[in-house]
């Protein structure tokens, strides 16, 4: 018997239970990658939008760390941190606790993109100020700063978008795209039934809001041209914790 992987089949990008083109962890093993750059080092990876020889050299060079994107409770900081230990490498934690109260005024009001502007230069310093030449070396933190960009969308309008998307495409320049970036997913039914503790009071119950702010994530993480995107179903807690350390693995 012979067990056959399809990685990439020209332009077709294709998703059943049976069947998925690209190969969904094509654009980040170390394994894959490397033979296939000496074959075909400018095919074009359909989803990604990066070729072969690309995505290897972002592989090479890019900073040693994992960025987690996901709903507010979905569970990012939890498998942030039990990746963490797994793995070992160091967690990076939001710094959201320490904005978002700073960012209400006395009458309980807050300006949401005050709010996404504060997160972005707060989460951007908490990156910059990493010194990747210690031990551990590698990183995974449970938010990414271009997440921001989906929450522009929701609550604000088409100039603060532009000033959201400004401030975030000046600190990717600084800071440089994480090697591998993890949507953990999860329908907004399932978040509310679980009583979720930290989704925000206009989100709390709004399933509609969380379905939205939900797509806008997908589209941000799988648009932005940033590099190679891992989507994991939160509502499997344990196997994304053995993808995820079997990714991180793959990467080294």
């Amino acid at each position: 018997m012979v067990d056959l992987d399809l990685l990439l089949f020209d332009d077709l990008i294709q998703k059943t239970p049976q069947l998925e083109i690209p190969h969904p962890r094509l654009a980040f093993r170390r394994f894959v990658l490397e033979p296939a750059a000496e074959v075909a080092r400018d095919m074009l990876h359909p989803v990604v939008g990066w070729t072969i020889g690309r995505l290897l050299d972002h592989l090479n060079r890019a900073v040693d760390y994992v960025a987690l994107t996901g709903l507010p409770g979905v569970g990012k900081t939890e498998l942030a941190r039990k990746v963490a230990e797994r793995a070992s490498v160091r967690l990076i934690e939001d710094v959201a606790d320490e904005v978002l109260p700073a960012s209400t005024q006395e009458d309980g009001a807050s300006n949401p993109a005050a709010v996404e502007l504060g997160l972005l230069q707060r989460r951007g310093q908490l990156l910059a100020a990493q010194d990747w030449s210690q031990e551990p070396s590698a990183g995974i933190s449970d938010f990414w700063i271009g997440q921001s960009l989906a929450y522009g969308r929701l609550f604000s309008s088409h100039d603060v978008q532009t000033d959201v998307e400004g401030a975030w495409r000046s600190l990717e320049g600084q800071i440089g795209s994480p090697k591998l970036l993890v949507l953990l997913d999860a329908p907004a039914k399932w978040l509310i039934e679980r009583g979720a503790t930290n989704l925000p009071p206009s989100l709390m119950n709004s399933a509609d809001q969380l379905e939205r702010l939900r797509s806008e994530l997908t589209d941000v993480a799988f648009h932005s041209r940033h590099g190679p995107v891992l989507q994991l179903d939160a509502t499997q807690p344990e196997w994304a914790l053995t993808e995820l350390t079997a990714a991180i693995e793959a990467m080294r």
